[in-house]
C-alpha cells in the first residue's frame, strides 16, 4: 500500500507538471486517501507523507480555481505539519513553512487577507530560523515569504509596513543575485517594481524612481538575453516607470518610457493578440493620459481611441473583466475631446460610459458607483456646454444624489465631490433662471466646503472660494446684494490668503474675486470701496501679465475697464480716462492678431472712452474714439449681425451724440437714424 501511495504521489507530480491538473488531484486524492490509512496505523513514519500529500492537494486545487475545497486540505497540512514541527523544529519547520505559504495563497484567493498575513507571519519566523542555519537552501524561500508578506500588507491599505518587509526581501534577493544572476535576477527586478509601487503609495515618487529605473534596467539587459521570456516584464516596468515621472512633473521622460512600452506591448500584441490585446490597451490609456499633460490632446486622441476600439473587442468576448476598462477608456477619450472643444462627440462617448456604468453598479455597487457619479457630472458639463440645459440638469441633480449616498457611508472621501456636485447644479438652475432654487444648493455646497477648507485649506481653500463666487452672482440676482457683499469678501479673504502662497496660479483667481466685489461695492453706492478693490485687481493683473502676457492682459484690460467704470461713477473723470486709454492700448494690441473677442473688447473700451472725454470737455477726441468703435463693430456685424447689430447701434447712438455736441447735426441725425434702423431690426 505505501508503494501504491508513493507512486500516486509522484504520478500527481509529473501530471502538474504537464499542465494536467484534473488527472493530478485523481492521483494525489487517491494518494492522500492510502497514506492517511497508514497513518493511522504508523503515524511516525506516514503523517510527513500525509501532510505532503495534503499539501500537493490544496495547490492542485487552488489551481483548478476551488478555493474552499484547497483551503480544508491546506488547513490540515498545516495541522499535521505543526505536529511534527513541534517534536523536531529543525527538521519539520521548512515544511511547515511551506504548508503556511500555499495556506496564505488560498486565504489571499478567498479575501481573507488578515488570516493570509498570519499565515505568512508564521511562516517568515520559520524560515528566518532556518536561513540562519542553511542560508544556501531556505534564504530564497524567505524573500519569498517577505515578498507575499508585503503584498498582503498593502492589500490591507498598510504600506509602511509592507515597505519594511520588502526592503528586507530587496537585501536578500540583491545577495542572491550577486551569487546566481541567471536565477535570481528577475525575482529581484519583479521585486523593485513592487517596491516602486509601495513607495508611490506612501507618497514618495522620488524613491519610487529610484527603483523602477534599477528595474528597468535589469529587464531591459533581461529582455535582450530573452525576449520570449521579459519582454513583457520590461514593458509593464517601462510603464509604471512613466507613471512615476508623470507625478515627478518629468512629462517629456515620461512620454519616452511610456512611448517605448506601448511599442513592445504593440509587438508583442502582433504575435499573440488574444493574450497581449488587453495590456496593449492598458499602455495606449497611459499613453494618452502622457499626451494630455504635455497638451498634445489631437495625438492622445489617437491613442484613446485605439485603446476603445481594443476594450471594446475584449468586452465583447469578455464582459465581466474588460466592460470596466472600456468604461474608464470611453471616460479619458471623452475628456480629450471636451479639451479639444468636440463636445458632440465628447457626449457621445460618455453618455455610453454612463450607460456601462449603470449596468457595472447594479451588480458591483461599492465598485462602481463612484465612478458612476463622476460620469454623471461630466455628462452635465458637456451637456451644459451644448446648451441642454434642462438635460444638464437632470444629469448633475442625479450626480448629487449618487454623491450624497457615498458620502453618507463614507463622508471623508465623498463630501468634496457632494460639494462639487451641489456647486454644479447651482449653476445649472441659475443657467435656467431658477435662482432661488440655485440659492439652496449653493448654501449648502458652501457649508461643506467650509468645513472640509477649514480642515484643510490648502487643499479646499480654493473650492470655497468658488463655491462663495458662485453665492455671490446668485444672491446679486435675487436682489440680495448686502448678503451678496458678505460672500464676495469671503471669497476674497481666502483667495488672499491662497495667494499668498501660490501667487502665480490662486493671483489670477484673487483678482477676478476683486473684481466682482468691486462691481457689488459699485451697485451700493460705496463707491472708495470699490475703487479700492478695482486697484488691486489691476495691480494683480498688472503682475501676472509681467510673467505671462499672452494669458494676462486681456484680464487686465478687463480690470482697467472696469476700474474707469468705477472712477466715472466717482466723478473722476481723468482717472478714468487714464485707465481706459491704457486699455484700449493693450486691446489694440491685441485686436491686430484678428481675434474677434478683443476686437469686440476694443470697441467697448472706445465707446466707454468717448464719453469719458466727452465729460471731460474734449469732444474732438472723443469723435475719434467713437468712429474707431463703430468702424470695429461695424466690421463685427457684417460678419455675426445676430451677435453685434445692436452694440454696433450703441456705438452709433454714441458717435451721433458727440457729433451733435460738436455742432455736426447732419452727421448726427445720420448715425443716429441708422442706431434706430438696426433697433428696429429693419
Amino acid at each position: 500500500m505505501s508503494e501504491r501511495a508513493r507512486a500516486l504521489l509522484e504520478r500527481g507530480v509529473r501530471l502538474s507538471e504537464l499542465d494536467r491538473p484534473a488527472e493530478a488531484l485523481n492521483a494525489e486524492q487517491e494518494a492522500v486517501a492510502l497514506y492517511r490509512h497508514l497513518a493511522t496505523t504508523d503515524p511516525d513514519r506516514y503523517r510527513p507523507d500525509l501532510a505532503k500529500a495534503l499539501n500537493n492537494v490544496g495547490v492542485t486545487l487552488s489551481e483548478l480555481d476551488r478555493a474552499s475545497e484547497a483551503l480544508s486540505a491546506e488547513l490540515e497540512a498545516v495541522t499535521v505539519r505543526r505536529g511534527l514541527a513541534a517534536a523536531d523544529l529543525d527538521e519539520y519547520g521548512p515544511h511547515l513553512a511551506e504548508s503556511l505559504t500555499n495556506l496564505s495563497v488560498t486565504f489571499t484567493e478567498l479575501d481573507r487577507a488578515a488570516e493570509a498575513l498570519s499565515a505568512e507571519q508564521e511562516a517568515i519566523t520559520l524560515y528566518r530560523r532556518s536561513a540562519a542555519t542553511d542560508p544556501g537552501t531556505h534564504r530564497p524561500n524567505l524573500a519569498d515569504a517577505l515578498v507575499s508578506a508585503g503584498v498582503t500588507l498593502s492589500a490591507l491599505d498598510r504600506p509602511a509596513d509592507a515597505l519594511t518587509v520588502e526592503q528586507e526581501a530587496v537585501a536578500i534577493r540583491r545577495q542572491l543575485a550577486a551569487a546566481d544572476p541567471d536565477r535570481h535576477l528577475p525575482d529581484l527586478a519583479d521585486l523593485l517594481g513592487s517596491l516602486g509601487v509601495t513607495f508611490t503609495d506612501l507618497d514618495r515618487p522620488a524613491d519610487a524612481l529610484i527603483v523602477e529605473q534599477e528595474a528597468v534596467a535589469l529587464y531591459r539587459n533581461l529582455a535582450t538575453a530573452d525576449p520570449d521570456q521579459h519582454l513583457p516584464d520590461l514593458a509593464k516596468s517601462l510603464a509604471s516607470l512613466g507613471t512615476t515621472l508623470s507625478a515627478l512633473d518629468r512629462s517629456a521622460e515620461a512620454l519616452a518610457v511610456t512611448e517605448e512600452a506601448a511599442a513592445i506591448r504593440r509587438q508583442l500584441a502582433a504575435a499573440d493578440p488574444d493574450t497581449q490585446r488587453a495590456d496593449l490597451a492598458d499602455i495606449l490609456t497611459n499613453l494618452g493620459v502622457r499626451l494630455s499633460d504635455l497638451e498634445r490632446p489631437a495625438d492622445a486622441l489617437v491613442a484613446e481611441r485605439e485603446a476603445v476600439a481594443l476594450y471594446r473587442d475584449l468586452a465583447t468576448t469578455d464582459p465581466g473583466l474588460h466592460r470596466p476598462d472600456l468604461a474608464d477608456s470611453l471616460t479619458n477619450l471623452g475628456v480629450t475631446l471636451s479639451t479639444l472643444e468636440r463636445w458632440a462627440e465628447a457626449l457621445t462617448v460618455e453618455e455610453e460610459a454612463v450607460t456601462l456604468l449603470w449596468q457595472l453598479t447594479a451588480v458591483d455597487p461599492p465598485r462602481h458607483l463612484p465612478d458612476l457619479a463622476k460620469a454623471l457630472a461630466r455628462v452635465g458639463v458637456t451637456l451644459g456646454v451644448l446648451d441642454r440645459l434642462a438635460e444638464a440638469l437632470d444629469a448633475e441633480k442625479e450626480a448629487a444624489t449618487l454623491f450624497r449616498q457615498l458620502a453618507a457611508t463614507d463622508p471623508g472621501r465623498y463630501r468634496g465631490d457632494l460639494a462639487r456636485a451641489l456647486v454644479n447644479v447651482g449653476v445649472r438652475l441659475t443657467d435656467l433662471d431658477r435662482p432661488a432654487e440655485a440659492l439652496r444648493v449653493e448654501e449648502e455646497g458652501v457649508v461643506i466646503r467650509r468645513e472640509l477648507a477649514a480642515a484643510d485649506p490648502d487643499q479646499y481653500g480654493a473650492d470655497l472660494a468658488d463655491a462663495l463666487t458662485n453665492l455671490g452672482l446668485t444672491l446679486s440676482i435675487l436682489d440680495r446684494t448686502a448678503d451678496a457683499l458678505d460672500v464676495e469678501r469671503e471669497a476674497v479673504a481666502v483667495r488672499r490668503q491662497l495667494a499668498a502662497t501660490d501667487p502665480d496660479h490662486q493671483g489670477f483667481h484673487l483678482a477676478v474675486s476683486l473684481a466682482t466685489l468691486g462691481t457689488s461695492l459699485s451697485d451700493l453706492g460705496r463707491t472708495a470701496e470699490a475703487l479700492s478693490a478695482g486697484h488691486e485687481s489691476v495691480t494683480v493683473f498688472r503682475q501676472l501679465a509681467t510673467t505671462d502676457p499672452e494669458s494676462h492682459i486681456p484680464n487686465l484690460a478687463a480690470a482697467l475697464i472696469s476700474l474707469g467704470t468705477t472712477l466715472s461713477t466717482a466723478d473722476r473723470w481723468a482717472e478714468a480716462m487714464a485707465a481706459e486709454q491704457e486699455a484700449a492700448d493693450l486691446l489694440r494690441q491685441l485686436a491686430a492678431t484678428g481675434h474677434d473677442r478683443h476686437r469686440s473688447s476694443l470697441a467697448k473700451v472706445l465707446t466707454h472712452l468717448g464719453v469719458t472725454l466727452s465729460e471731460l470737455g474734449r469732444p474732438g477726441d472723443a469723435l475719434t474714439a467713437e468712429r474707431e468703435a463703430v468702424t470695429i463693430r461695424r466690421q463685427l456685424a457684417a460678419a455675426d449681425p445676430a451677435r453685434y447689430r445692436l452694440d454696433l447701434a450703441e456705438a452709433l447712438n454714441n458717435l451721433s451724440v458727440s457729433l451733435s455736441e460738436l455742432g455736426r447735426e447732419k452727421e448726427a441725425t445720420k448715425a443716429w437714424e441708422e442706431a434706430e434702423f438696426i433697433r428696429e431690426g429693419r
